[in-house]
C-alpha cells in the first residue's frame, strides 16, 4: 500500500478548502494508489489538476450570489445603462459587494459606474481588485485601463489595455472602449485597429463607426475619417449633427467629400 505523503495532505486541503467538492479528492487519492511510481503518481496529479483549476477560475469569477442581490446587481447595470440614475446604480452594487465581497462583477460594474461619476481613484480600487479575483475577466482589466489611466498611470492603462484586448475578442462594444483608451494613450494604429474590429463585430452600429472616424482623424488620417461618415451618412446610420456636435469628428465637416451631407457653419 502506498503512504500519503505530506505532498498527498497539502493538496487534499488546499481543494476541498470550501471550494472544490470532496470526490475530487477522493478521486486523486484513488489514482495515487493505483500508481506504482512516482512519476505515475504525478501524472495523476496534474490530470486532477486540469480538472481543478477550470473550476476554481469559475468559482473566483461566479460566487453564488443570491436572487435578492443578483436582482440588485441587474437593477445596477440597467440604471447605469440607461444613465437614468448614477447614484442608484451605486447604491444597488454596494449592497452587492458589502455582502459578497470577491464578487468579481459586482466589482467591475461598480468600477464602471464610480469611473462615470468622476470617482477616479475609488473606481481603480474596485478594478484592481477584480483582476485579482478574476484573473482572466475580460471586463475587470478594461475597466482597470481606464481608471489606470485617468489616475495618471499610462503604463499600467496600456498594460491593462492590451490584456483585456486578449480576453474581449467578440465584444463589439469593449472594443469601441478599447479604441478610445488607445487614443488617449496615443496609440493611433491600436486604435484603429480596435475600431475596425468593432465595426466588423456590429456594422450596422453607428457607435462603431463614429469611433472608427475618430481613430482615424487621431491618427492624422482625415480622409479615411471623411469616408467612414459619407459611407454611414448615405446608409442612414450616422447623423449630420452629431459630427458637427461633436469635438472630434467636426475636425472633418468641412471635407470635400462631406461638403454636400454635413450643415457648413
Amino acid at each position: 500500500m502506498v503512504q500519503q505523503t505530506s505532498d498527498d495532505r497539502t493538496f487534499g486541503g488546499w481543494i476541498s478548502d470550501g471550494i472544490i467538492v470532496d470526490g475530487l479528492v477522493a478521486e486523486y487519492n484513488r489514482c495515487s494508489m493505483l500508481a506504482r511510481s512516482n512519476i505515475s503518481r504525478w501524472v495523476a496529479l496534474l490530470a486532477l489538476l486540469l480538472v481543478v483549476c477550470p473550476l476554481l477560475t469559475a468559482t473566483a469569477q461566479s460566487p453564488t450570489r443570491p436572487r435578492q442581490l443578483n436582482e440588485q446587481l441587474q437593477r445596477a447595470q440597467t440604471a447605469l445603462l440607461s444613465g437614468s440614475s448614477l447614484l442608484e446604480a451605486k447604491a444597488r452594487v454596494d449592497r452587492v459587494v458589502s455582502a459578497l465581497p470577491e464578487d468579481a462583477e459586482a466589482r467591475v460594474l461598480r468600477a464602471e459606474i464610480l469611473l462615470s461619476m468622476g470617482r477616479d481613484a475609488d473606481a481603480l480600487v474596485d478594478a484592481r481588485r477584480a483582476t485579482e479575483l478574476a484573473p482572466s475577466n475580460g471586463a475587470a482589466h478594461l475597466a482597470l485601463g481606464e481608471a489606470s489611466l485617468r489616475t495618471g498611470d499610462a503604463e499600467s492603462a496600456e498594460l491593462a489595455m492590451n490584456r483585456a484586448a486578449q480576453l474581449l475578442v467578440d465584444d463589439s462594444g469593449a472594443h469601441v472602449r478599447l479604441s478610445r483608451l488607445a487614443r488617449m494613450l496615443s496609440r493611433g494604429e491600436q486604435a484603429i485597429a480596435f475600431a475596425r474590429i468593432a465595426v466588423a463585430l456590429s456594422p450596422e452600429s453607428a457607435v462603431t463607426q463614429y469611433e472608427l472616424a475618430r481613430a482615424f482623424i487621431a491618427n492624422g488620417n482625415t480622409d479615411a475619417a471623411a469616408s467612414v461618415l459619407v459611407g454611414g451618412l448615405r446608409d442612414g446610420l450616422l447623423s449630420a449633427d452629431v459630427i458637427v456636435a461633436d469635438t472630434i469628428l467636426n475636425r472633418v465637416a468641412r471635407h470635400s467629400a462631406l461638403r454636400d451631407l454635413v450643415p457648413q457653419r
